[in-house]
């Protein structure tokens, strides 16, 4: 797989949506991923006119992936900007040309004292390449 170096990943989300409202996306989400740890970071989206230079964190958490059964996982916050105390599980399937849909219940993050609703997000794998010089990996 691409964005595979051993147990390492690099992922973007491509969108995210809470049926029945159309899919959207508002960040650029990257996540890192070793073995089961992940670092999951979502900054604003920049405007389409490329206005002001300074990036938002809108959102970004630290934990494990746990496999539950066969194609469902479940995503511990433990460090988390927004103290998230909810629940993040969900199944994960392939889709043509590499993405992979992950869907499953979770609370909206526009409405965080509410219930976990369904949700979906596509989510692309980086080409990553292994650095041995130094340990490590870079993301293209």
């Amino acid at each position: 797989m691409s964005g595979r170096v051993g147990t390492s990943s690099a992922s973007i989300r491509v969108s995210i949506q809470f049926p029945p409202a159309e899919a959207y996306e508002d960040t650029d989400t990257l996540v890192l991923s070793v073995g089961a740890h992940f670092i999951d970071v979502r900054f604003k989206a920049v405007s389409s006119d490329h206005t002001g230079t300074e990036r938002e964190l809108d959102w970004a958490f630290m934990g494990q992936k746990t496999q539950l059964d066969e194609q469902t996982f479940a995503w511990s916050h433990d460090l988390d900007s927004r103290g998230f105390e909810g629940i993040d599980q969900g199944y994960c399937t392939p889709l043509p040309h590499g993405n992979e849909l992950e869907q499953g219940m979770m609370v909206n993050p526009t409405d965080p004292g509410g219930p976990p609703v369904p949700y979906k997000e596509v989510w692309r794998s980086l080409p990553i390449e292994p650095m041995p010089e130094i340990g490590s990996f870079i993301a293209r």
